[in-house]
């Protein structure tokens, strides 16, 4: 009952950070989102301002726009049609989910066989155009991080950094985050790139079981990031059961950063 109930508190506290964190950028009066075929994000003239309590509205946010709106129109990705998506067409969500499954399956023979034995003929399909995908949605190993980060300013920049708060309520609001990481450095750049601005605080733990060259990659990356994104120097073992059970040594570590 003990460990239902604390997975449970963490499961809320964990959706919580997550509402929290969507709220400051979809509340945002001076933003307005588009399906129009593709993803578009855009700024300014076409939305229209809330009004707040009183007298008082939310300072302009016009001055963080530019560098946003140069990203989103920069990363764009054509082949899954988001519109479809967010518009509940099934024979699209079931394709994107199809496509998303094939590239996690990195062409393992095992996932693939459990993949081609739900609808054969269809994933097969859809296999033939995610095959020619392959060096586009190549993952990145840690050997690309060591290099790519030997010039961090193209880095930052090739990488779709947003280096700056999006809105001033956002600059003044900011955000500690910390993570627990053990492989997959790709995924983890990412994740750190969705939740990195200069105002927020970030301490990342890499699991003392991790290789070596997944630790330099993760320290090269933070290397690269001005501001305050912190690689913890104490490395704990880590155990699954433990993130649960003790979640206090990882704000131990984080303590003197942060």
């Amino acid at each position: 009952m003990k460990s239902k109930n604390s997975r449970k508190w963490l499961a809320l506290v964990a959706v919580a950070g997550l509402l929290i964190s969507f709220a400051h950028v979809l509340d945002d009066t001076d933003l307005v989102v588009e399906f129009r075929g593709k993803f578009h994000i855009k700024f300014g003239s076409d939305s229209q301002p809330r009004q707040q309590s009183g007298d008082s509205r939310r300072p302009d946010s016009s001055e963080y726009v530019p560098i946003f709106s140069e990203i989103a129109d920069k990363y764009q990705q054509s082949r899954i049609d988001c519109a479809a998506v967010f518009a509940g067409d099934e024979n699209e969500t079931k394709r994107a989910v199809t496509v998303a499954r094939l590239l996690a399956a990195n062409g393992n023979p095992k996932t693939l066989s459990a993949l081609r034995h739900k609808n054969e003929s269809y994933v097969d399909a859809v296999h033939t155009q995610v095959k020619k995908w392959s060096s586009e949605f190549k993952e990145s190993s840690a050997e690309w991080y060591l290099n790519a980060t030997l010039n961090c300013s193209q880095f930052i920049q090739s990488r779709g950094y947003i280096m700056s708060a999006l809105t001033q309520e956002e600059a003044e609001f900011p955000i500690a985050f910390s993570m627990v990481v053990y492989k997959d450095v790709e995924i983890v750049e990412r994740l750190l790139r969705s939740v990195y601005r200069p105002q927020n605080f970030v301490c990342i733990h890499v699991d003392r079981k991790s290789s070596h060259k997944f630790y330099q990659a993760v320290q090269a990356v933070v290397g690269c990031l001005p501001g305050n994104v912190h690689l913890s120097t104490r490395r704990f073992k880590v155990k699954e059961v433990e993130i649960f059970y003790k979640p206090y040594w990882p704000r131990v570590s984080s303590k003197d950063k942060l």
